[in-house]
């Protein structure tokens, strides 16, 4: 599936949570607070939303990333409640990779939502739009994303030194991977199944 094949707006229901494509007008207030708290861009390499015109600049990247297909944006919602964003980045549809990136609210970590938002994305990725190849790039201070690969069956490859410019320091990264074969092994064992993907 190309990225100009996509629809332009996507809802991934699964069990307990959904995505939602973004950018998502009636969305936007909900992810400026989750943007807003300082802890939650701690170890990414973005400034808490100081406005809600921080939060609409970002839907515009979605929007224009969605429009060249190198990004595909979506919203994480509990229910009708947003809770974090999780990315595809850097999509490359004839090397058949991309980059993925998560974050959750504070009010939501511990709940388990980053491994359930990344089994739908995993799922969309490999399935539909046939990746081979997903990586990840966590700062070296990151210790609950560090620690979340352990149980994501991801593979790491390596340091990538000084790579993350975050609030001002230039953080080593830790690279991690999953590739296709994987995914087929240890999450269709899951039953990780979609109920839908489809314009919302």
């Amino acid at each position: 599936m190309s990225p100009h094949r996509l629809p332009a707006q996507i809802s991934i229901a699964g069990s307990k949570i959904k995505l939602v494509r973004l950018p998502c007008p009636s969305l936007l207030n909900q992810i400026f607070l989750l943007a807003s708290i300082p802890d939650v861009s701690k170890h990414l390499g973005w400034l808490p939303h100081s406005s809600v015109n921080d939060t609409k600049k970002f839907f515009k990247t979605c929007a224009e990333e969605n429009k060249s297909g190198i990004g595909c944006h979506f919203a994480i919602l509990k229910g009708d409640v947003a809770v974090g964003v999780t990315s595809l980045l850097n999509c490359n549809y004839l090397a058949r990779k991309a980059e993925v990136t998560t974050w959750i609210g504070k009010d939501y970590w511990g709940q388990g939502i980053n491994h359930l938002s990344k089994h739908l994305l995993f799922q969309f990725a490999f399935e539909n739009l046939k990746f081979n190849k997903l990586s990840f790039q966590v700062a070296v201070t990151n210790t609950r994303s560090i620690q979340s690969h352990k149980t994501l069956h991801t593979t790491f490859e390596g340091t990538l030194r000084e790579e993350l410019l975050v609030r001002g320091k230039m953080l080593d990264c830790l690279y991690y991977s999953l590739l296709a074969k994987e995914y087929k092994k240890h999450y269709k064992a899951l039953k990780l199944k979609l109920s839908k993907i489809l314009p919302k």
